[in-house]
């Protein structure tokens, strides 16, 4: 027979209590409100990152936008020069052009768009690092230590 989970024995399925099972638990040495405080933040410090990733995501699919836009328009400038040149000569200098500064472009926004990425990251990572490093600290310090009674000196020995 298969054992209810604590929220289908009580009828409510809409919240898990983990503050309750900790505490029926009853961990010796664990302090469990400042573990469910260090699970919030750990909760609180995702979401902040996703947060960045995706703004950054939104960041970069606007400037992947402009970029493509503004190759068009370009694209477009430069049939209507080439067409409208009269020699040859004109022609492949005015492509020429056209195509060098595309690229140029092209490569400029591509930076743009990797420095973007690249401080989104480190962003990203240090959230991340800093609520990690927190949460050592924060389990450090729940970890109750054993009460001692006298000097510390094993008993018997002088």
């Amino acid at each position: 027979m298969k054992t209810p989970l604590p929220s289908q024995s009580q009828g409510s399925t809409s919240k898990l209590d983990v503050r309750g099972m900790l505490e029926r638990l009853k961990l010796p040495g664990i302090d469990t409100e400042k573990l469910l405080e260090s699970g919030r933040k750990d909760i609180e410090a995702l979401l902040e990152s996703n947060e960045k990733v995706f703004v950054t995501a939104e960041a970069l699919t606007r400037k992947q936008t402009e970029l493509l836009s503004q190759l068009i328009k370009e694209w477009q400038a430069s049939l209507r020069d080439a067409v409208q040149k009269s020699s040859g000569t004109e022609k492949l200098t005015q492509a020429s052009a056209h195509t060098q500064h595309a690229l140029s472009s092209t490569l400029a926004c591509m930076k743009e768009m990797a420095d973007i990425a690249t401080k989104s990251n480190q962003e990203v990572l240090g959230i991340l690092d800093k609520r990690f490093r927190e949460g050592l600290n924060e389990l450090r310090n729940s970890i109750k230590k054993p009460h001692t009674e006298g000097s510390g000196a094993p008993e018997g020995s002088t």
